[in-house]
C-alpha cells in the first residue's frame, strides 16, 4: 500500500448528506452504485487516491528537457469524471515542482501526475514529502472540499556539487550527462553555434543570464533536447527548433521574431514565465507528449497559433492573435484556468478529451468551439464571440458563474450526463440558444436571453428556479425527455417581447415544481 494519509477536513457530499471522514476501510454507497471509499489511499475503491510511482528525482527535466519526474498520481477511482482543484508542495528546496496550484478535470478511471525536478543550483539526496491539498473535488453529486493528502518520494539532485546552472564563460553547453546543469569538461559554445546548433544525439542548453541573443538570419536548432534559462533568442526571420527524443524547455525566456514564423517540436514542449511573440504564425507540438505553458504569452499580430499535444496544460496563460487559435490535445486533457485567449477576428477551437477552463477569458469576432469528449469545465469563465457561434460540446458541462455570450447562436449540447448553469449567463443578441442536455439541466438563478427562440432540453428534471428567461421575437420550450421528470420554476421570470410569456414543456406529464414570479408554464 501506498504512504499516502488521510486527514481530518473531507467532506464528502452525497445528495445532500454530509459525511465526515472516517478510516481508509470504511465504505459508503452513492445512489446504490458500487462501494466508494470516503478515505484516500492507494486502492482502487477509493473515492479520490494519491498513489506514489515510485520514480526517484535526479535531474533537472529528467535529463530530456521535459517536465520532469512523475512522482505521484491523483486517481479518479469514480464512474464518472472529476473536476479537482489543488495544490501542492514538497518539504525540500532541492526539488521543485511543475505544478503548485491547479484545477482540472480527471477523466473517469484516470489520474492527474504530479511532476518534480531537481532545483539547481539547490541539491541534496534523501526521502521528501509531497503535500498535496484538495481544495474541492466534485463528481456528479459527490464532492470533497479540504481534504490533505502525503506521498513520499527520493531524490538524488547534483545542485551545486554536480556543476554550475550555466557556463562560466560563452552563452550554451552541450550538456553531455543530461543533468541540467554545467559540468566541468563540457563543451561550451558561443552565440552564433547554440543559434545553430545540428546534433540530434546531444543535449543543448543556452543560459546566457538573462541576455538576448540576436541574429541576422534563421534560427534553426536540432538536438536531442533543448533547456533555454534566461535568454530571449531573437531574430527577424524564422525560428525553427526541434528535439529528436527529448523534450523543448524555456524558463523565463522566450522567441522573438518580426517576419518569421516560430516552430517547435519536441516529445514535450515545457515553458514557465516565457513569451514567443511575432508578426507570423506560431506553432508548438508536443507529439503526443506533453505541452506545458504555465504563465507563458504566445502573441501573434497576423497569424495562426496552433498548439497541438497529448495534453495540454496553459495554466494563467495568454494566447493572443489576430486570426485563428487552435488548441487540440489528442489523447488527453486541455486545462486553460486562469487563461486568456484572445483573437481579434479568427476562430477559437479547443479541442480534448476534456476541456477545463475555470476563470478564463476567452473572446473573438468570430467562432467558438469547445469540445471535450469528457468533461467541459468553464467555472467562472467568460466566452465572448462579438459575432460568431459558440458551440460548447461535452460529456458534461459545467459553467457555474459562466458568461457566454455572442450576436450569433449559442448551442451547449452534453452526449450522456448533466449541464450546470447556475448563477449563469447565457446571452445572445440576435440568435437562437439551444441548450441540450443528456441528463439533468440545472440553471438555477441563471439568465438566458436572445432576440430569438430558445429551447432547453434535459434527460431528467429541469431546473430553472428564479432564473430569467427572455426572448424578445421568440420562442420558448422546454423538452425533459422523461415523463416522470420534474420542471422546477419557482420564481422564475419568463418573458417574451418585453412582457409576461409562456414557457411551453413537454412531454405532458411531467410534473411542475413552483410557481414562476413572471409568466407561465404550459404542455405542449
Amino acid at each position: 500500500m501506498s504512504r499516502s494519509l488521510w486527514y481530518l477536513g473531507l467532506l464528502l457530499i452525497i445528495g445532500g448528506v454530509t459525511l465526515g471522514a472516517v478510516p481508509t476501510s470504511s465504505y459508503s454507497t452513492i445512489a446504490g452504485d458500487r462501494p466508494v471509499s470516503v478515505s484516500v489511499a492507494d486502492d482502487d475503491e477509493a473515492f479520490l487516491a494519491l498513489t506514489e510511482t515510485g520514480a526517484t528525482v535526479r535531474n533537472p527535466g529528467n535529463g530530456n528537457g521535459n517536465s520532469g519526474t512523475a512522482i505521484a498520481s491523483l486517481v479518479n477511482n469514480l464512474d464518472s469524471d472529476m473536476t479537482v482543484s489543488y495544490e501542492a508542495s514538497v518539504d525540500t528546496d532541492a526539488v521543485s515542482l511543475k505544478t503548485t496550484s491547479e484545477t482540472t478535470t480527471i477523466d473517469r478511471g484516470s489520474q492527474e501526475r504530479i511532476f518534480a525536478s531537481c532545483n539547481p543550483p539547490n541539491g541534496g539526496s534523501g526521502t521528501a514529502t509531497l503535500t498535496v491539498t484538495v481544495n474541492e473535488a466534485e463528481a456528479g453529486n459527490a464532492k470533497i472540499t479540504d481534504a490533505t493528502l502525503q506521498a513520499q518520494f527520493d531524490y538524488d539532485c547534483p545542485g551545486n556539487g554536480g556543476g554550475h546552472p550555466g557556463p562560466p564563460h560563452g552563452v550554451a553547453y552541450i550538456d553531455t550527462n543530461g543533468n541540467g546543469a554545467y559540468d566541468d569538461g563540457e563543451a561550451i559554445l558561443t552565440k552564433s553555434e547554440a543559434l545553430s546548433f545540428d546534433d540530434e544525439d546531444e543535449n543543448l542548453v543556452i543560459h546566457p543570464d538573462r541576455e538576448r541573443l540576436s541574429s541576422r538570419w534563421e534560427i534553426e536548432i536540432e538536438a536531442r533536447s533543448l533547456i533555454v534559462r534566461e535568454a530571449t533568442l531573437r531574430t527577424n526571420r524564422d525560428v525553427s527548433i526541434e528535439t529528436e527524443s527529448g523534450g523543448v524547455t524555456f524558463v523565463d525566456s522566450g522567441v522573438s521574431t518580426t517576419n518569421g514564423e516560430i516552430e517547435i517540436e519536441g516529445s514535450s514542449v515545457v515553458a514557465s514565465r516565457s513569451t514567443f511573440e511575432t508578426n507570423q504564425e506560431v506553432s508548438i507540438e508536443a507529439e503526443d507528449g506533453e505541452v506545458s505553458l504555465a504563465a507563458s504569452t504566445i502573441d501573434t499580430k497576423n497569424g495562426k497559433v496552433e498548439v497541438k499535444g497529448g495534453r495540454i496544460d496553459a495554466q494563467n496563460s495568454q494566447f493572443r492573435s489576430n486570426t485563428k487559435i487552435e488548441l487540440t490535445a489528442e489523447r488527453g486533457a486541455v486545462s486553460l484556468s486562469g487563461a486568456t485567449i484572445d483573437s481579434v477576428n479568427g476562430e477559437v477551437e479547443v479541442v480534448g478529451r476534456s476541456v477545463s477552463a475555470p476563470n478564463a477569458d476567452i473572446s473573438t469576432n468570430s467562432e467558438i468551439s469547445l469540445i471535450g469528449s469528457n468533461a467541459v469545465t468553464l467555472t467562472g469563465a467568460t466566452v465572448d464571440s462579438t459575432n460568431g457561434q459558440v458551440e460548447v460540446y461535452g460529456n458534461s458541462i459545467s459553467a457555474r458563474n459562466a458568461e457566454i455570450t455572442t450576436n450569433s447562436e449559442i448551442v451547449l449540447n452534453t452526449e450522456d450526463s448533466h449541464i450546470d448553469l447556475v448563477d449563469s449567463t447565457v446571452r445572445s443578441t440576435n440568435g437562437e440558444i439551444k441548450i441540450s442536455s443528456d441528463g439533468p439541466l440545472d440553471a438555477t438563478r441563471a439568465t438566458v436571453e436572445t432576440n430569438s427562440d430558445i429551447s432547453l432540453g434535459s434527460v431528467g428534471d429541469m431546473t430553472l428556479t428564479e432564473a430569467t428567461v427572455s426572448t424578445v421575437n421568440g420562442g420558448i420550450t422546454a423538452q425533459l425527455s422523461r415523463d416522470s421528470a420534474t420542471l422546477s420554476v419557482d420564481g422564475t421570470v419568463i418573458r417574451v417581447r418585453g412582457g409576461s410569456g409562456v414557457l411551453v414543456y413537454s412531454p405532458e406529464d411531467v410534473t411542475v415544481s413552483g410557481t414562476p414570479d413572471e409568466g407561465t408554464v404550459r404542455r405542449d
